[in-house]
């Protein structure tokens, strides 16, 4: 893909994310809820909202374009600069969204583009099990510490390390 292609398709997928849908059950709210349980312990949590987009462009093919333009998306861009930290120092990062898919695809294409470990990391993915499968070997493979919480999971927590 050229530079020029990554461009407008970036374009393109940040006008489809920006676009509201209809409200979703889970919100930020529920998922730092959520959040603040899975990790105990002195360290702040960071929570990263990954916002999908509209019905009208399809979370199918946001989630496929996602991983194609990689740092130019802004949500993998965020996603990244905050776990890069994480090579220095201990850091707490929860990422979730309106759609799990979509949340899991933006943070393995963050993944994907940190050179060297992140032993620092421990990342807590609040989304569907499905998703949170390809995601763990990911974040494992980097030397990073995986948590998981079911959406909507707020009231009653089901922690998964």
């Amino acid at each position: 893909m050229t530079k020029r292609m990554k461009k407008v398709v970036a374009i393109l997928l940040a006008l489809a994310l920006t676009a509201c849908s209809a409200p979703s059950p889970r919100s930020a709210d529920e998922a730092g809820a959520v959040a603040a349980k899975l990790f105990k312990g002195p360290q702040p949590t960071y929570l990263i909202w990954v916002h999908s987009g509209s019905p009208s462009i399809g979370l199918a093919m946001a989630s496929a374009m996602i991983g194609n333009i990689g740092l130019d998306s802004p949500k993998v861009a965020e996603i990244h600069k905050a776990i890069s930290q994480a090579a220095d120092k201990p850091l707490h990062i929860a990422v979730s969204g309106p759609n799990s898919r979509f949340t899991a695809k933006a943070t393995l294409a963050a993944l994907s583009r940190v050179d060297g470990d992140l032993p620092g990391l421990s990342l807590a993915f609040v989304g569907d099990q499905a998703d949170a499968v390809e995601l763990r070997t990911a974040v494992e493979a980097k030397g990073a510490a995986f948590l998981f919480a079911p959406a909507n999971s707020a009231a009653s927590i089901n922690v998964q390390k």
